[in-house]
């Protein structure tokens, strides 16, 4: 049996094929299969009604995806129409509240909610990857991507630590997107250490991350950056 288990295909489409090799082989050879004139008649009358019906069902699905694109685009149009009159009125300051809440509208909120100034210190330092791939250049990129609520970006810090001794760092910036690119201007390899921690909207630091170090290879000297507290 071709067909596993059932020898009669589940799907439409191959039963459609198997039916017909097996109404054409059962007529052709109606006296050798011992099928008799009434069989032979409910063979042919049964194929007949089944292709019949499966037309009719075929055609269906045709006017049904048809009425269905149809019904996608008036809605489209009608919700352009309808967003194009809410922004109007949303925007006209004679507008009142109730006005909105009528129309179903959302009334904006015009009293803005205070950052908590305890959130950026709450919030997870990001994890720091640090590579110097080109002479006097170091990129960082930090996890995770997008940044926590309420976090402007992250401010960068490196210390000098060539010599040993406990790390004295310096500010370097404040990066918004990554990676962000660091020139340091050294005339001979260096030993870089790194911490970033994430600021909020207000400029105010959360903790720091681990350090990371790097080496890298002398380049051109880069610009200086202003000096903020830095990480203990």
């Amino acid at each position: 049996m071709p067909y596993g288990r059932d020898f009669i295909p589940q799907s439409d489409t191959g039963f459609k094929e198997w039916q017909q090799q097996f109404a054409k082989f059962a007529l052709a050879h109606a006296g050798a299969l011992g099928l008799d004139a009434g069989q032979q008649a409910a063979i042919a009358a049964g194929r007949a009604e089944w292709l019949a019906k499966f037309d009719a069902h075929l055609d269906a699905q045709d006017i049904a995806r048809a009425a269905t694109e149809a019904k996608n685009k008036a809605r489209n149009d009608y919700k352009k129409l309808l967003r194009s009159l809410a922004g109007k009125i949303s925007n006209d300051p004679l507008t009142t509240v109730a006005q909105l809440e009528g129309l179903n509208l959302t009334v904006p909120d015009k009293k803005r909610t205070p950052l908590d100034p305890e959130l950026v210190r709450r919030t997870k330092s990001p994890v720091l990857d640090v590579r110097s791939a080109a002479y006097g250049q170091v990129t960082l990129r930090w996890s995770p991507k997008r940044k926590p609520f309420g976090m402007g970006g992250v401010r960068v810090f490196v210390a000098d630590v060539s010599e040993g001794g406990k790390p004295v760092y310096q500010y370097v910036g404040d990066a918004t997107r990554q990676p962000y690119f660091h020139k340091v201007g050294n005339k001979h390899t260096v030993t870089l250490q790194y911490r970033v921690c994430w600021y909020d909207r207000r400029a105010r630091p959360g903790p720091f991350c681990d350090p990371v170090i790097v080496a890298v290879a002398s380049g051109i000297a880069g610009k200086k950056k202003a000096e903020l507290t830095p990480p203990a």
